[in-house]
């Protein structure tokens, strides 16, 4: 019996996060939906951190590990992109956690148009874990489709520059294979 294709793939690069990893694992295994699947990239551990992503992968067989020489995030980041099975595609970094509505408010908000852009809030923690109750919230760029022309003064009105990360947005694989688009 074949696989059920999911809506939804996510990277997890991977590189000695032993004390973070199992709750960033949780998180995802955690969600409201469940067609998902996550692809860990091991970039070369040297703790313990490879031992647990296939401890989690036994658990889930939506859990794909693949291993590879480290290289950093980014080039694990192309490692996990080029496994992908989904339409759309998100990133969570390994040292982090979502909440659990976290790939459901990525089909909520998303029509299947490659071209539009999902973007999450997100909480942030200060260093040594102390929480500094920062919150940039996705209610400021709820349903709101910029028209051609006006995208950048959009981006520069809701400070979308500073919004580098990957692991608050979809995308759409098409696009990404398609374009060739790498880290």
């Amino acid at each position: 019996m074949e696989r059920q294709i999911p809506y939804i793939s996510v990277i997890i690069p991977v590189y000695n996060v032993e004390n973070y990893l199992k709750r960033c694992l949780d998180s995802v295994l955690a969600q409201t939906i469940h067609n998902f699947e996550v692809i860990i990239v091991d970039d070369g551990s040297t703790d313990n951190s490879k031992e647990i992503c296939y401890r989690y992968s036994q658990r889930d067989k939506r859990i794909k590990v693949i291993s590879c020489k480290n290289g950093g995030p980014s080039k694990a980041r192309n490692v996990g992109l080029e496994h992908v099975r989904a339409p759309w595609v998100t990133f969570i970094d390994s040292d982090d956690y979502v909440t659990p509505k976290y790939l459901e408010n990525f089909i909520k908000y998303n029509n299947n148009d490659p071209e539009i852009q999902v973007i999450q809030g997100y909480f942030t923690m200060g260093y040594n874990g102390l929480e500094d109750n920062t919150l940039y919230p996705s209610t400021k760029y709820e349903s709101y489709v910029a028209k051609e022309g006006e995208r950048s003064l959009y981006i520069e009105k809701n400070n979308l520059l500073y919004n580098w990360a990957v692991w608050c947005k979809i995308f759409s694989t098409e696009i990404i294979r398609k374009n060739n688009l790498k880290f």
